[in-house]
C-alpha cells in the first residue's frame, strides 16, 4: 500500500489512494495534487480531516493555539478512523501488518 504522509512529529501516515480520491479537494484547498502534497511531507491532520471531508480549508491562523491544538487531535482521531474504515472497505487491512 502507497502511504501518503501526515505533518506529525511521529510520522504518521494514511493510504495514499484514499486521498487520490479527494484529489480535486486538495485542488481547492491547497493549490496542488495529491503527489505534490505527499512530495512536500503531507498535509496536517486537520488540513487532511478537511479534505476528506470536502470541505474547504484555508485558514492557518490559529496555528499554534490552544484551539487548534485541540481540533487537530479530534481531527487526528477521526482521519485514522477514516483510514481504517477505508481499509476495511477495500480490503486492505493486512497491509497494516506487512507495511
Amino acid at each position: 500500500m502507497k502511504k501518503y504522509p501526515m505533518l506529525e512529529k511521529d510520522g504518521g501516515y494514511i493510504p495514499y489512494e484514499m486521498m487520490k480520491e479527494h484529489e480535486n479537494q486538495c485542488y481547492i484547498n491547497h493549490g496542488q495534487s495529491v503527489g505534490r502534497l505527499a512530495n512536500r511531507g503531507g498535509t496536517s491532520f486537520l488540513e487532511t480531516f478537511y479534505i476528506l471531508n470536502n470541505s474547504t480549508y484555508n485558514d492557518n491562523s490559529m496555528v499554534g493555539t490552544e484551539e487548534y491544538e485541540k481540533k487537530s487531535k479530534y481531527a487526528k482521531k477521526c482521519v485514522y478512523s477514516m483510514a481504517y474504515e477505508w481499509m476495511v472497505q477495500h480490503g486492505l487491512l493486512d497491509d497494516l501488518f506487512t507495511s
